[in-house]
């Protein structure tokens, strides 16, 4: 079956006419179908940007310049040879530029709810770039007071984004049991529950190499991409040179780029990147395409989405007219992201060691590695949890410990209308034409700590509590 797809896709039709102005190759096929693609477009998706084996990129659209052309442009037996105005070359096969062009999308993406910097952009102000819970395995697991301690746990992770275990044991298969106990099930994937990370040959994906990884996200060719992320180190030999770990808020990156240059801003906000994984040379063959915008925003102008993985973007599906501004936009997030990085502007980077695991919201935080070299191992295991089971932990352990989690649940990302959830937030009254009747009841339900997550307390707990 591969085989008769394999085939399908590369059928190539002739390309009859091709010409040139600088900024844009015109292209007509012998049966007359004609498109325009732009020469930003064109050197952002050179087949020669590609990881071989694993075909993801290793340029990122926020790598194209902006001051790019199109010196020449000849045909070849089977599809277009160009030369870019760097020096660059790219041969793009006919079919491929066939199934690919925008002739189809006529119009600009239309500008997507309202936005205002100062009014929907400074919930993050409270949270300091130094929060950064570091904690012991042991204390959440076998501290007599380890409620508190995975109560402490979960704030870091929901004020920050991220939390770091120390001490976890270097057992197989252990950050499935490090995501049950503390933050939900394990989500399966296309990896399966739990994935290895290290260098090998024909790698599936480009994070199976010693290559550095830009800031991104995990699979946002998902409709629901993972919610929290979980890598556990097992092995780093010292003698190994590079292969830092880093993260960076992708959430605030944007506030900030909201604030500095809000025309990028919405632009990221209109046009729709794509996210694909195309590999079929695998043992389960991916075939996953996703359209969404960078960054989406609830009607009153919150952001609570950003979706960020150059990686994994396909070529982009716009309008000639679009191409410029969303080559100018996501160059200029990716440089307020460097920026951040650069300055440890909430933004961390650490040299992991074997029982370390970093636990991240893969939905709000960006995430990559340094490229490394030398003899020696570098071996991390993973595994993701979904993002309603993770809240559904933050805000079950909010009701027992609310001093400790506070008074609001940050946005994680995952496009929930109601960006922050407050604690003790007043409740909507009916309006006077409202028929309905309220009553108001005054309750308490305890909640208690099980070794598989929270839970309510049983009801003979509860009786035994209120007999006494």
């Amino acid at each position: 079956m591969l085989r008769r797809i394999c085939r399908r896709l590369c059928v190539s039709p002739l390309i009859a006419n091709v010409s040139n102005n600088r900024k844009t190759v015109n292209v007509q096929w012998t049966d007359n179908l004609s498109a325009s693609f732009h020469a930003l477009w064109l050197w952002d998706n050179n087949p020669s940007h590609k990881e071989p084996d694993s075909q993801q990129r290793m340029f990122a659209p926020g790598d194209t310049p902006l001051d790019t052309t199109v010196e020449t442009a000849t045909l070849s037996p089977n599809g277009l040879q160009l030369v870019f105005s760097d020096g660059k070359q790219a041969h793009f096969d006919s079919q491929w530029l066939k199934e690919h062009n925008n002739a189809h999308i006529t119009t600009t993406a239309p500008a997507v709810g309202t936005f205002n910097a100062h009014k929907n952009g400074n919930w993050w102000q409270n949270i300091s770039s130094s929060d950064l819970a570091v904690l012991s395995y042991t204390d959440l697991n076998s501290h007599p007071d380890c409620l508190k301690h995975r109560a402490r746990f979960l704030a870091g992770l929901n004020r920050s984004g991220l939390a770091l275990l120390r001490e976890v044991p270097v057992q197989y298969e252990k950050v499935l049991d490090v995501a049950e106990q503390f933050l939900g099930p394990p989500m399966r994937h296309l990896y399966g529950l739990m994935f290895e990370v290290k260098a090998e040959e024909n790698p599936i994906n480009i994070a199976y190499t010693n290559l550095g990884l830009s800031a991104h996200q995990d699979l946002n060719y998902y409709e629901s991409p993972p919610g929290i992320q979980l890598l556990h180190c097992h092995r780093f030999d010292p003698q190994l040179q590079g292969g830092e770990t880093f993260v960076v808020d992708g959430l605030i990156a944007a506030e900030v780029l909201r604030k500095e240059q809000p025309e990028h801003f919405n632009t990221l906000t209109r046009i729709p990147a794509t996210f694909q994984k195309k590999h079929l040379k695998r043992d389960n063959p991916s075939w996953r395409i996703y359209r969404r915008p960078h960054f989406q925003l609830n009607p009153s102008g919150d952001l609570i989405n950003v979706s960020y993985s150059p990686p994994f973007e396909g070529p982009l599906q716009a309008c000639l007219e679009d191409m410029e501004p969303y080559y100018a936009a996501v160059q200029a997030y990716k440089e307020v992201v460097e920026r951040h990085m650069a300055t440890g502007f909430h933004s961390w980077s650490v040299r992991l060691q074997p029982g370390d695991c970093l636990v991240f919201n893969n939905r709000r935080m960006l995430h990559g590695r340094r490229s490394f070299d030398g003899k020696g191992q570098r071996l991390f295991q993973g595994a993701y949890v979904n993002i309603d089971e993770y809240l559904n932990t933050v805000q079950l352990a909010q009701l027992q410990f609310p001093d400790v989690i506070g008074d609001v649940i940050y946005r994680a990302g995952n496009n929930n209308w109601t960006a922050d959830l407050h604690r003790n937030q007043p409740t909507a009254q009916p309006t006077s034409g409202c028929k309905c009747q309220q009553t108001e009841q005054q309750y308490t339900v305890e909640y208690a700590m099980s070794t598989k997550g929270w839970k309510p307390a049983s009801s003979q707990q509860q009786t035994a509590s209120q007999s006494a």
